[in-house]
């Protein structure tokens, strides 16, 4: 029996809001896969939340997107994870 990997639910809104940021910062889900060294079908399976994506993988991630978000003008702080963090509560 596989192990257990945590609520789909979670894994789905984790998916949903990854994929919200990634078109929201204009990527396709090809050029995030390939910027993040992972296959296509990978990357989807995590959007969908049919995979469970790890704490390395979502920081990256969420720092990825935030280049293309940010407005040149603005500087990153020091509290850019707790931007992330902020963001994957909305």
């Amino acid at each position: 029996m596989p192990k257990n990997t945590g609520s789909t639910f979670l894994r789905r809104k984790l998916g949903a809001k990854l994929r919200r940021l990634r078109e929201e910062a204009g990527w396709t889900l090809g050029e995030a896969a390939a910027e993040l060294d992972k296959t296509r079908s990978a990357s989807q399976r995590i959007e969908s939340g049919e995979t469970r994506a790890d704490a390395h993988l979502v920081r990256t991630t969420m720092d990825k997107y935030d280049e293309d978000l940010v407005r040149p003008h603005y500087r990153r702080s020091n509290s850019a994870s707790l931007r992330w963090r902020a963001a994957l509560r909305r």
